[in-house]
């Protein structure tokens, strides 16, 4: 966002954008008079409760009581803060916004942000096209074998990072990428003697993103078919903190999930990158994953904008009971600071059993009953 949107388009573009189009898109419609009557997209529900007021540009729940206009729809529908809804609205309907003069401090810092979400782009997109290329013929593999197919890739933007100590930071720095903003956002370090070298190699890519969409951070999950030497790299490596990326604040797979959280009004909560996968697979796509830490109040906090029901799906060993401890204390501290009460619930898996591990055996049914009768934590 380049400033603060000009108030005069922010009005302009909800008398001019048709809310009929809009929420179309995510729930069937059809006219009833003067005004259009579908399934309500925010509960479940048989009988159409939902109404859309084109004149007003206004919507209403009959059965769950939400209301609002255009902007109201899409802050909640999709979780979006009201800035990121004025913008989601004008790139949807072409409209072009205005933005008030910054002071040259606001300038620098979204001059700076903006560099950095374009250096995670542009990593992103070289592991992506690294992923389709014969060297990413191992992580494709890997995928396949996992019950993956190229759908699923796709939807989670996954990629691949090519088994060599410079392939993408040559790469980048040729298009023009700057060394330093490289290193600022945790995909490039400098080696012993001041040259550069990729921090992910020969891995398995997962691209994490911001709320608005925003390609801040990644995963890397080593492939066994691969040979990396006298190195003995870890199953896992993870963005280091960073001014985008900031592991206690972010979830993996929100933007693929935040609509059926809204629609199931719950979200369950892993910990693995596959995990969320093989729940999306199965069904399950209110599923989002922490990115290799636990369950806090800022996680707590995102996910509290979209649902008040959270199902933890933790292992069943100490370190997941423990987890759970965490996620209790941390919905306790977002309840004391006035950040709404949670309904905090966990499904214990038996010990060295995920949630993918649990889907093949039980099946979808199965997972939906055990997520069902997941134990509450606390009751606010």
């Amino acid at each position: 966002m380049a400033g603060r949107i000009v108030k005069d388009d922010i009005e302009t573009l909800r008398r001019q954008a048709d809310i009929v189009v809009v929420v179309g898109d995510y729930t069937t419609l059809k006219r009833a008079g003067r005004s259009f009557k579908g399934l309500c997209p925010f509960h479940t529900e048989r009988t159409p409760s939902f109404t859309v007021t084109p004149d007003g540009n206004f919507y209403h729940c009959f059965g769950c009581d939400e209301s609002g206009d255009i902007y109201d729809f899409l802050m909640r529908i999709e979780g979006l803060e009201f800035p990121e809804a004025v913008e989601a609205l004008a790139r949807r309907t072409g409209f072009s916004l205005r933005y008030e003069e910054l002071s040259a401090r606001e300038r620098r810092a979204i001059g700076e942000r903006s560099r950095f979400v374009d250096a995670t782009q542009a990593a992103q997109d070289f592991f992506v096209k690294s992923l389709y290329s014969d060297q990413g013929k191992v992580a494709r593999d890997y995928l396949k074998a996992r019950g993956f197919g190229v759908e699923d890739a796709k939807r989670f933007e996954l990629g691949f990072a090519p088994n060599e100590w410079e392939a993408m930071s040559r790469a980048l720095t040729a298009d023009g990428l700057k060394a330093e903003d490289l290193i600022a956002v945790g995909v490039t370090v400098r080696n012993d003697r001041g040259g550069l070298r990729d921090r992910f190699r020969g891995r398995l890519m997962f691209p994490v993103h911001d709320p608005g969409g925003d390609v801040i951070g990644f995963g890397g999950r080593i492939l066994d078919a691969l040979d990396y030497g006298d190195f003995d790299p870890p199953k896992y490596l993870n963005s280091p903190e960073t001014p985008l990326y900031k592991k206690t604040r972010v979830l993996y797979g929100v933007p693929q999930a935040r609509a059926d959280i809204v629609r199931a009004e719950q979200v369950l909560v892993c910990e693995g990158y596959t995990d969320v996968m093989a729940l999306h697979q199965a069904g399950f796509a209110n599923a989002v994953a922490t990115c290799g830490t636990a369950v806090g109040v800022e996680h707590l906090r995102m996910v509290s904008r979209y649902a008040s029901k959270v199902v933890l799906a933790f292992d069943g060993d100490e370190a997941g009971v423990k987890a759970a401890e965490r996620a209790w204390e941390g919905a306790r501290e977002l309840s004391a600071a006035g950040g709404g009460s949670l309904d905090l619930r966990v499904l214990v898996l038996p010990d060295k059993t995920d949630p993918a591990d649990l889907v093949r055996e039980v099946g979808a049914e199965g997972l939906r009953h055990a997520v069902d009768h997941a134990t509450p934590v606390v009751p606010f």
